[in-house]
């Protein structure tokens, strides 16, 4: 796999806590079985212990396409949970988390 990195950022459909809940372990298996492509990835919330309003991660893929694929695949968005789905390429410059060959500075 390249070292191409997108950043997804998804914003939950109104109303879909409870489809969120019922669908997480599932989620949780897709995560686990796809952790290889994560940089870092979670939930996004206005405040520590509030309802997730979507989320946010950094993946690396070998095309757009395929992080739009990937994104697709997660049985969160097969179930109607996000009212939005957005991928972008990231150009990154600084970060712990990078590896040596990716750091800028």
């Amino acid at each position: 796999m390249e070292n191409i990195i997108f950043l997804i950022v998804r914003t939950d459909a109104p109303n879909s806590a409870e489809k969120r809940l019922a669908a997480m372990e599932a989620h949780i298996e897709y995560t686990i079985s796809n952790k290889d492509r994560f940089y870092v990835g979670g939930a996004i919330r206005h405040i520590p212990d509030a309802a997730a309003l979507g989320s946010a991660m950094i993946v690396k893929a070998d095309s757009l396409d395929e992080a739009r694929a990937f994104a697709a695949m997660d049985p969160f968005d097969k179930i109607g949970i996000y009212a939005r789905t957005d991928v972008w390429l990231f150009n990154v410059g600084v970060g712990e988390w990078l590896p040596e060959d990716l750091k800028k500075f």
